[in-house]
């Protein structure tokens, strides 16, 4: 079995790999996230690796970078995903040459760190160890929104509102423990997955707000942002009069609990938290101090496991 970065002659042998690998339906999907993924600016070949065997192609491997953080420091670190192997060639050792050789490769390159999610009775063995990361949201019940008495348009995202953006993901998420943060390009902020919307929220004329949702459940936001606590109140009373001809649902707002924000929101909410076994992360520089601290707290139950938000390749 030999292992080697891909090339891009590869991309059609790698697409039949995934959609061979799983079933049909998770199948299309993998293939397609690996052709999202490779429009990101910090795609990196050397880190998406092939196993070939046989005269062919039997598994793959990719690690994107992506750029995280932990108690507030920046750490460079990456995603693992999406792997697959050829089931005829399954449990014969190729995933467990992908990922080793894949974190040789990570680590080399200086990144501190790889996340996932996935089985917990597989991962652990290279390193990955569970609940380090989990869901955060506030659920807000309908009775406790007001209605709407401000003029609220979405628009589509501009290049320009990018600083923007990224100044209000800083203003919720700087107190969280461990989060990834959307990049600098304008593929980072917008989804390609089918039925995502994702737009830039005005109110009054001006941009205060970002939303990413499927526009059938439109109260549980994949992401959402706004400039402040004042801001966030009047995006809840627009969910609510988007909402309100499908009848009564509870909005879930995708928000670190320990943001400071919430002292500027004046809406009644249930602070709510979940991790998991299968919600892993792979520490690289153990002696990096963010990082350590991080897991220390986790470990002691003085940190909540970070919020995760999955960046936008993953929504196909």
């Amino acid at each position: 079995m030999n292992i080697r970065s891909e090339e891009s002659k590869d991309m059609h042998a790698i697409a039949l790999v995934h959609a061979e690998a799983f079933t049909y339906g998770m199948g299309a999907g993998e293939s397609a996230l690996m052709g999202i993924l490779r429009h990101r600016e910090a795609f990196d070949r050397e880190l998406s690796l092939v196993a070939e065997a046989d005269g062919k192609m039997i598994g793959h491997v990719s690690f994107t970078p992506y750029t995280f953080y932990a108690g507030g420091a920046r750490v460079q670190g990456v995603i693992l995903a999406p792997i697959a192997v050829l089931p005829e060639y399954q449990k014969l050792g190729v995933g467990s040459r992908l990922i080793e050789e894949g974190h040789a490769r990570v680590k080399a390159k200086g990144y501190g760190l790889s996340l996932l999610i996935g089985h917990p009775s597989y991962y652990p063995r290279f390193g990955y160890e569970p609940g380090l990361w989990g869901l955060h949201h506030i659920r807000i019940a309908w009775e406790d929104v007001p209605e709407l008495r401000r003029t609220v348009n979405e628009r589509r995202v501009e290049p320009s509102d990018i600083p923007a953006l990224r100044s209000m993901w800083s203003y919720w998420f700087k107190e969280a423990g461990f989060a990834v943060q959307p990049g600098e390009s304008l593929l980072d902020w917008i989804s390609r997955g089918r039925g995502i919307q994702t737009t830039a929220v005005m109110i009054e004329g001006r941009l205060a707000g970002y939303m990413r949702y499927d526009r059938f459940t439109a109260n549980k936001p994949i992401s959402l942002l706004a400039e402040n606590g004042e801001a966030l109140s009047v995006l809840c009373s627009y969910l609510k009069s988007r909402l309100a001809p499908d009848g009564k649902r509870d909005l879930f707002l995708p928000l670190p609990l320990e943001s400071s924000g919430f002292n500027e929101f004046k809406l009644p909410y249930a602070a709510e938290f979940k991790t998991g076994p299968e919600m892993m992360l792979h520490v690289l520089k153990p002696e990096d101090p963010a990082l350590n601290d991080y897991c220390t707290g986790v470990a002691a139950g003085t940190i909540l496991p970070g919020p995760i938000v999955w960046p936008v390749e993953f929504d196909v």
